[in-house]
């Protein structure tokens, strides 16, 4: 009989060399996929483990057979004579098994015509080991065509690194916002990376054109193209100056609505516009600023200080009109900090200086619109520039009516009105005449 420590030797220990591999990969699997992927693996290595039993038991039967029939001339040996029978009737069953060669004493019945110089060619047959490995790539290969390119039950290859990237990719960005959380005007440094740039862009442009054009040549605010600053060009100054605002030049803060890293990307971004030619470019303002020069940061606490008078301390001097007149063009502070109307609009009016042209011309706006529907527009604006600057800075019932006493009377009682209604008038005449 062949005993249990030889048919491990032989045929477990290398079941268990060949499927060891494929065990450790199964283990290194995480996502749902790999899950799959997992099972597959084990079902693999199952039918393997499987096709070992079934070989075992084959060649047990064999050699026990061929023991059962040879069994008087083993009773005639001695024990250790039995043990090497047994062993030789083992070796014999896995080479026909394994070879499936031919006897010596048989070869004549393969031997082939060919004849090179009297070596002749026997016409064996392939090893059933090799045939049956060919057979099962075979249907290896069908198994992985459906798993992979039919049915896609797990990921092909390339699916595998785009989820990898993907996920290397998350944890990049994970460890940059960790990062980033950090970030304040006592450390933020200048970045100069394709994708930092271009969401400093967009926020420039979604934010910022409104008073410093969409080239940074400036507009109700300072150009930013020249070298010339306010209150600093580093990019700590201008991290600073965003964050927390110039509300007594109009500036809001932006800390409530931009993430630190993104006032980091504005700020770089408006850096990058240094020396750029703007198309109609404001004049400089503030002092030359030489690179690398540190400004002390905070500056000012007197930046930070609102000093334009608030509605109760010009009531007694000013009329509704002149208090809606002080509310569009700035110089009276809205109660709960709201930027002035002129910041983005413009009204044409003697004495009063001209606002911005990147929001609508208010000038006739209150005989385009019918008092209740110009309420509503100031008090719930549609544009999403105006929502952002008065972002939890609501236009309160009073504030309202003086700036709709205000546009009533721009629109309709100023010299420039009046001179427009002359040539509406004269226009009109001259049509009747002809």
């Amino acid at each position: 009989m062949v005993y249990i420590n030889h048919i491990f030797r032989r045929v477990f220990f290398p079941i268990i060399i060949l499927v060891s591999p494929l065990l450790v990969h199964a283990q290194s699997v995480s996502t749902i996929e790999n899950n799959l992927e997992a099972l597959f693996i084990l079902l693999i290595i199952l039918l393997i483990l499987i096709a070992g039993v079934v070989l075992t038991l084959i060649i047990y039967i064999f050699n026990l057979l061929n023991l059962l029939l040879r069994k008087e001339q083993i009773n005639a040996v001695t024990e250790e004579d039995r043990m090497k029978l047994e062993m030789l009737e083992f070796r014999k069953v896995v080479g026909r098994l394994l070879t499936r060669s031919t006897p010596i004493t048989k070869e004549e019945s393969i031997l082939m015509d060919h004849d090179y110089d009297g070596i002749r060619e026997l016409n064996n047959h392939l090893p059933p080991w090799w045939k049956a490995l060919f057979y099962l790539t075979m249907v290896w290969g069908l198994i992985y065509l459906l798993v992979y390119h039919v049915f896609n039950l797990l990921p092909s290859s390339s699916q595998e690194f785009d989820i990898e990237i993907a996920r290397a990719e998350a944890e990049i960005n994970a460890r940059q916002y960790e990062l980033a959380a950090g970030i304040d005007e006592n450390n933020v440094e200048l970045v100069g990376d394709d994708k930092s740039l271009a969401n400093g862009a967009k926020i420039f442009r979604l934010h910022c054109v409104v008073c410093h054009a969409e080239d940074g040549g400036g507009g109700i605010g300072p150009n930013m193209t020249d070298p010339y600053w306010l209150h600093g060009g580093s990019v700590k100054n201008l991290f600073w100056v965003i964050k927390y605002g110039v509300p007594a030049k109009g500036m809001i803060s932006w800390q409530s609505q931009l993430s630190p890293v993104d006032i980091r990307d504005v700020a770089s971004y408006i850096l990058s516009l240094q020396g750029t030619e703007p198309s109609n470019p404001k004049e400089p303002q503030g002092d030359l600023y030489e690179e690398n020069e540190e400004v002390e940061n905070p500056m000012d606490p007197s930046a930070l200080i609102d000093t334009r008078p608030d509605i109760e301390s010009v009531k007694d001097s000013l009329d509704n009109i002149g208090i809606g007149r002080g509310l569009f063009s700035g110089t009276i502070r809205f109660i709960e900090g709201g930027p002035g109307c002129i910041t983005c609009h413009n009204v044409t009016e003697e004495g009063l200086p001209k606002g911005a042209l990147i929001a609508p011309d208010l000038t006739n706006v209150y005989t385009r619109l019918d008092e209740p529907t110009l309420y509503k527009v100031i008090v719930k604006p549609y544009h999403l520039t105006m929502q952002d600057a008065f972002q939890g800075k609501i236009v309160r019932d009073p504030e309202v009516d003086y700036l709709v006493s205000y546009f009533e009377y721009v629109g309709t009682a100023t010299t420039h009105q009046q001179k427009r209604d002359e040539r509406a008038a004269s226009f009109l005449n001259r049509i009747k005449k002809q």
